[in-house]
């Protein structure tokens, strides 16, 4: 049997390894299958629902924006309570559903635990006051404003928030929510099984 100097057969081992990686890993390119994280109460800086049955979760790209945002700010106008505000942020491969979409969550006056109704009317853009309200802005083309879409909650898409832990001593705040969503051209979404679990 012939034997081969130990540079050819190093070469051949290395050829051997980076081969096995395709042979053993599906090579379409579907992206990896999202499940949505466990509803949890502990700060984790985790979210994500489903939109039209679809799950739903923030992501972040290299050198893009963060995939959650959080405020939490007193009132300052004498009303006990706190302004809260979330926004769950998806930059993802155009591969991946809904990819550069976003999820966001108000309540203008927040004090516990406890649901909150999310079928109030008002005009986006007005420069509020704003009721208690979610959104779901959707672009299929980031490089044409036009394809930007934000569907509102309000009296004909209503939605339910259910905040379960609001720590300000730990500053967490945990929740449940889910919303049907309205965009001006009168067509709809669906945002089901939501849930968030922030530190602020």
């Amino acid at each position: 049997m012939r034997s081969y100097p130990p540079s050819v057969r190093l070469l051949l081992a290395g050829s051997l390894l980076l081969a096995l990686p395709g042979c053993l890993f599906n090579s379409d390119d579907s992206p990896p299958k999202e499940q949505l994280p466990p509803a949890t109460q502990q700060g984790l800086n985790e979210g994500g629902c489903r939109i039209d049955g679809t799950v739903w979760k923030p992501a972040q790209v290299l050198f893009g924006p963060k995939k959650l945002y959080i405020s939490v700010d007193r009132r300052t106008d004498n009303t006990p309570g706190y302004r809260f505000s979330l926004s769950l942020v998806r930059r993802a491969d155009a591969s991946y559903p809904n990819a550069i979409s976003d999820v966001d969550l108000y309540v203008p006056n927040l004090r516990g635990v406890g649901s909150i109704a999310l079928n109030q009317s008002f005009t986006p853009g007005s420069g509020g006051p704003y009721p208690a309200h979610a959104s779901f802005d959707i672009y299929t083309d980031p490089s044409n404003s036009t394809t930007h879409t934000v569907y509102y909650t309000g009296p004909s898409a209503p939605g339910q928030l259910t905040i379960t832990r609001f720590d300000t001593v730990a500053r967490v705040v945990s929740g449940t929510f889910e919303f049907v969503g309205r965009a001006a051209t009168g067509q709809q979404v669906s945002a089901t099984e939501g849930r968030f679990d922030v530190g602020y």
